[in-house]
């Protein structure tokens, strides 16, 4: 088990091939409908067989909290790769054909950035995190995904260039640490959440118990996850 995000609009866990995003959506939730799991699940929906085999589920859980599950793509972010200085010219014509695919499915994927790419271990190009990703026309998912109207800002041509021209990565050892390398559950600092401080060993035990059976089979379980 693998913890990934932890902030106030979900939490972000990895168990074995599935990364599982657990999320408040009450009436009281503030969080923009666009950055909700049910948004996420639709996106997945629509693009799931065509661009990656996501195999999203959506669980509802207890006072308005939601589970979301897809499966989870071993390889290496291509930002990644950047910072290890490897030539990646040969991902630039399969970037360019997952980001046409993605438009021709009316999406725009607004974080079309080195780090929400990961090549695969048959050297597969996955599109992972379309969280924030809206529904549109073709032509609008095109034009958006790649930025014509604001070229010098495109986050994907941008993206290609350093691809293409073999712009070296630099990030410090505080960045890597901190953004590219996953840590286990049991070694999280303390987290205080709605005044409540949760230990170490305790988050520990509740996500074990989450993930050691079958998820969808575990409802009652995910009311223990801070700040259930």
């Amino acid at each position: 088990t693998v913890f990934y995000k932890w902030h106030r609009h979900h939490r972000v866990i990895l168990t074995e091939n599935r990364i599982v995003k657990i999320q408040y959506l009450g009436e009281d939730s503030e969080i923009p409908i666009s950055q909700t799991i049910k948004n996420e699940f639709l996106i997945y929906e629509c693009i799931s067989d065509k661009i990656n085999n996501y195999k999203a589920k959506l669980i509802n859980l207890k006072k308005g909290w939601f589970a979301l599950e897809i499966n989870y793509f071993k390889g290496y972010l291509i930002e990644e790769l950047m910072i290890r200085n490897l030539n990646l010219k040969k991902f630039v014509i399969p970037l360019l054909i997952k980001v046409f695919k993605l438009s021709m499915c009316g999406i725009y994927h607004n974080q079309l950035r080195s780090r929400h790419f990961i090549v695969s271990q048959n050297n597969e190009i996955c599109i992972i995190d379309c969280g924030n990703s809206k529904k549109m026309s073709k032509i609008d998912a095109l034009i958006n995904n790649f930025g014509f109207l604001d070229i010098k800002n495109s986050k994907f041509l941008y993206l290609l260039k350093q691809l293409l021209f073999f712009k070296k990565v630099i990030r410090n050892e505080n960045y890597i640490s901190k953004n590219m390398f996953n840590r286990d559950f049991e070694f999280l600092d303390v987290k205080s959440t709605n005044g409540m401080v949760y230990k170490k060993k305790k988050i520990y035990s509740y996500i074990n118990k989450l993930l050691t059976n079958k998820l969808s089979e575990n409802q009652d379980l995910y009311k223990f996850v801070p700040s259930f």
